[in-house]
């Protein structure tokens, strides 16, 4: 038999959100109120997980708004909802019984936080961050796998590795995963306000320096144009304890809400918009992407990683 291929999908199943980040990518919790239709995403689901090794990043908009959907997803098979990660601003707490058996099944749930206070949350979200982690918490409770996803920028970055993981580790928080802010969506509207800048050189110190104040398991993921100044850093960054790797491109798809495909989760521009799925149906889609070369990396796309695990 021959060797399935492997592929990367990022499938948003609604535009609607219940709020309105500024640093948004795809501008979610917008007028357009786009959504795939249940049985559209399971159909794809199955047939996707049927011919490819793959990776499901399931999210919105905000896919907590769409409660029966996950509680659908729960006769999908464990080898399928192992593969799947599903992203939630967490603001939702859903207690019903079929969506968390579901939620215990998958490879993981990542839940969007700003930093370590209701300040930091607030001055993105317009909401205060003790009831995501409240939630969050739950979640855990009901052995559900809980990553916590962060954005990494300007007003979050001086006191990011001295304050804000040890806090959020504290919590009982282990597993957290860190994204350098992009200037894509509604980013780019806000760019001024959040984009680091040239270096992240005070950022790679701090990891130097305070490496035994973190604790569980940290992911942090930055773009191309950081590779050169981390692997200056590697032997450092090496001798304590932290993993570096350059993470080579890989294959994949973004599907919108309103079915527009494109290579890359950050793109936004229609004219580079490959198909539109809903119009093609599943089937053809997946005829027409067997023969696609879908490797994609581009300046927003995670390039290398950095990682501290105990």
């Amino acid at each position: 038999m021959d060797k399935k291929r492997t592929i990367e999908i990022h499938l948003h199943t609604n535009y609607s959100c219940n709020l309105f980040c500024k640093h948004c990518y795809n501008n979610s919790g917008s007028c357009n109120k786009s959504k795939l239709p249940q049985e559209f995403v399971l159909d794809l689901i199955r047939k996707v997980c049927s011919r490819y090794n793959v990776e499901i990043h399931l999210e919105g908009g905000e896919i907590f708004l769409l409660p029966e959907l996950l509680a659908a997803m729960n006769t999908l098979p464990d080898e399928i909802l192992k593969c799947i990660t599903i992203t939630t601003n967490g603001t939702i707490c859903l207690t019903d019984t079929e969506v968390l058996e579901m939620l215990s099944r998958i490879g993981a749930l990542r839940v969007s936080v700003e930093g370590h206070t209701n300040e930091q949350q607030r001055a993105i979200r317009n909401t205060d961050l003790t009831p995501v982690l409240d939630n969050a918490c739950f979640y855990k409770e009901n052995n559900i796998p809980v990553w916590l996803r962060v954005t990494l920028h300007k007003n979050n970055y001086e006191a990011f590795v001295k304050e804000t993981l040890p806090a959020l580790n504290s919590e009982s928080f282990e597993n957290i995963q860190v994204y350098e802010f992009q200037n894509v969506g509604r980013g780019n509207d806000n760019h001024a306000d959040f984009e680091i800048g040239a270096s992240i050189g005070h950022f790679l110190k701090s990891l130097e320096e305070n490496h035994s104040l973190l604790k569980g398991n940290i992911r942090m993921l930055f773009p191309e144009n950081r590779i050169s100044e981390i692997l200056d850093k590697k032997d450092a960054l090496l001798e304590k304890g932290y993993k570096v790797q350059v993470l080579e491109p890989r294959a994949g798809i973004s599907i919108r809400a309103d079915g527009q495909v494109y290579l890359c989760a950050w793109e936004n521009d229609p004219e580079k918009c490959i198909m539109n799925i809903c119009e093609t149906g599943v089937d053809t889609f997946l005829e027409r992407i067997e023969t696609m070369d879908l490797m994609h990396q581009c300046s927003h796309c995670s390039a290398i990683g950095i990682v501290k695990k105990d």
